[in-house]
């Protein structure tokens, strides 16, 4: 099971990974603070799928539904479980 923790902290090495951000990465942390490049989200997008196995459409950012570390976690640890209890036996 994937918790919330564990994607604030992946999500936490990605950005410190693809940018050079002082200050510290919180829940609140907006991704207009990060100035994400469009690079940025595929490569957010690409490790998403590969560590947790979910996707995260390009919608979910430029919709506003997701605008912060704090919502991208949520969903994340989401999906994340929804898609091992469709799997488990």
């Amino acid at each position: 099971m994937t918790t919330r923790s564990q994607v604030l902290d992946f999500i936490r090495e990605i950005i410190e990974e693809v940018k050079d951000f002082d200050a510290e990465i919180t829940d609140a942390t907006t991704f207009d603070e990060l100035e994400l490049d469009s690079l940025d989200y595929v490569q957010t997008q690409i490790e998403a799928k590969k560590r947790f196995g979910v996707d995260l459409s390009p919608e979910l950012f430029s919709s506003g539904k997701i605008i912060n570390v704090g919502q991208l976690c949520t969903y994340i640890a989401e999906q994340a479980s929804s898609e091992s209890v469709a799997v488990s036996p």
